[in-house]
């Protein structure tokens, strides 16, 4: 894998995050080499755990503390504390449970009093929903200034890891990422202001890994399989679930699109570039001229869609383990064929 720089997309998907915890076992396993995290909701919740085993050098051991917390952590009463400060805020409840949970990990990977030296820089990246809007540059580098987006991107580099005020940043970013609307109040964010779940807004966060300009490969993990078929129109509270579906498959189809026509036309660019016997330093600049470069993009998700609702495995942690099995075997099968 010399060479090799990859970056992990990891989606929003609720209880179903418990799919990505199998993903990771066996992306540590294969020992891939993870350089960037993009993530959004349940994603930043593992994200954020997997890249505290990368910056100490334990990418194993940490996948085990992430399943670990969703076999065990992963429920109503461990995640919700209902209260009357909450519903005033706009949510069933705080956010400090979830807050707890997320920070617990990341103290069981690697214990901030007995730090050992880090062992690799990674950069994390987790999409939060801001209610009162931001500057379009953070999500959007080539819009205009001034432009109103509801999406942005809390970024963290390794050094994050390494000091209780890094870690405390950190926790509220991801927190306000997996705050999902209605069921936990808003979260503040420094500078941004009052934030819910990023997956309202962008939940397979491709697009930032595409962009990184280092990177080589682009591993997307999602519970979503790549083909559905839909045979019954939904009816009542089903609709919602549909369209949240529709919501993350069709922007990430488009993303998955959008890196395939760039990987096309490299391809004719390369094959014009030897015709006109331009040099390796002219091939470069001529690419990054135009800001392509090849990249291999890996899809992990199951063949099937997962059994139950986003909301189902909150409270059957037999169901849960079922999605992390499901997320070896299919982790398993798509980076064999590598």
């Amino acid at each position: 894998m010399a060479g090799e720089c990859c970056a992990l997309v990891l989606s929003g998907s609720v209880a179903k995050g418990a799919f990505q915890a199998g993903v990771l076992e066996e992306i540590a396993k294969a020992r891939m080499p993870i350089a960037r995290i993009v993530a959004a909701s349940a994603g930043a919740m593992n994200a954020v755990g997997f890249a505290a085993g990368i910056r100490y050098g334990c990418p194993n051991a940490a996948a085990e503390v992430v399943t670990d917390t969703w076999l065990h952590d992963a429920t109503w009463l461990r995640f919700l504390r209902p209260s009357l400060s909450g519903l005033v805020r706009g949510g069933v409840s705080s956010s400090r449970a979830l807050a707890d949970v997320i920070a617990d990990g990341i103290e069981r990977i690697a214990p901030i009093a007995s730090l050992p030296a880090p062992a690799a820089d990674v950069v994390v990246q987790m999409v939060v929903a801001p209610l009162l809007g931001t500057s379009s540059l953070n999500a959007a580098p080539d819009a205009v200034a001034g432009d109103t987006t509801y999406e942005h991107i809390a970024q963290f580099a390794g050094p994050s890891f390494d000091s209780e005020e890094g870690r405390r940043r950190l926790v509220t970013a991801v927190t306000a990422s997996a705050a999902f609307p209605l069921l936990f109040s808003p979260v503040e964010l420094e500078g941004v202001g009052p934030c819910v779940d990023g997956g309202a807004v962008n939940n397979a966060p491709v697009s930032y890994a595409l962009e990184s300009p280092e990177v080589t490969r682009v591993i997307v993990v999602t519970d979503s399989p790549r083909h559905h078929d839909h045979e019954d129109v939904p009816r009542g509270l089903e609709i919602i679930g549909r369209l949240a579906e529709m919501l993350i498959n069709e922007r990430l189809f488009r993303d998955v699109a959008r890196s395939r026509v760039a990987n096309r036309k490299l391809a004719r660019i390369d094959e014009l570039a030897t015709r006109w016997g331009l040099s390796d330093a002219q091939r470069l600049e001529l690419f990054d001229t135009i800001g392509w470069r090849p990249i291999e993009l890996v899809q992990i998700r199951p063949d099937q869609p997962l059994e139950g609702t986003a909301f189902s495995g909150l409270h059957d942690r037999d169901l849960r383990e079922r999605y992390i099995e499901a997320g070896r075997v299919a982790a398993a099968r798509t980076l064999d064929a590598l």
